[in-house]
């Protein structure tokens, strides 16, 4: 699919390429903490995940503020409806509003784009990303409760 490129203000959110992985591992590295998958990302796999998401069908945006990859967000179309993720801001840029300005825009253009609901997961650990996500629209509808063994 065909990505149109969408901006406000400063940013610009265009469909992520080979050429931005650098950028991407960095980003995805340094927000490691957040991800259920901790491992370190590399140029190699991210670029192989770069093409896999793709030809799966995932929207793979990256935000640049100033010709600068700042960010990134991803979402995932469904027989459920359309699942946001991996969104990331570089730490310099946090606090800023960067991701909520740029999850406004994708849900708008998903929103016009696909039926069906717009939903996307956040750790209960992680309240800043939930206080964006409720600041743009999202709301509670469940909790997904793991179990994890304390001894390891």
């Amino acid at each position: 699919m065909t990505m149109p490129e969408l901006s406000v203000d400063e940013l610009r959110l265009r469909e992520a390429e080979p050429r931005d992985v650098p950028q991407l591992v960095n980003l995805r590295n340094g927000a490691r903490e957040w991800f259920f998958d901790p491992g370190e990302v590399t140029l190699e796999g991210t670029l192989a995940w770069l093409g896999r998401s793709q030809a799966a069908g995932e929207l793979n945006w990256v935000v640049e503020s100033d010709g600068e990859v700042i960010g990134t967000i991803s979402a995932l179309p469904s027989e459920r409806g359309v699942e946001v993720g991996r969104m990331i801001v570089a730490p310099a840029q946090q606090g800023q509003g960067v991701m909520k300005r740029a999850l406004r825009m994708v849900v708008a253009f998903l929103a016009h784009r696909f039926p069906g609901p717009i939903f996307l997961e956040v750790r209960p650990d992680n309240p800043k990303a939930r206080s964006v996500y409720e600041d743009v629209g999202f709301t509670v509808t469940r909790v997904r409760m793991e179990w994890h063994d304390p001894t390891v």
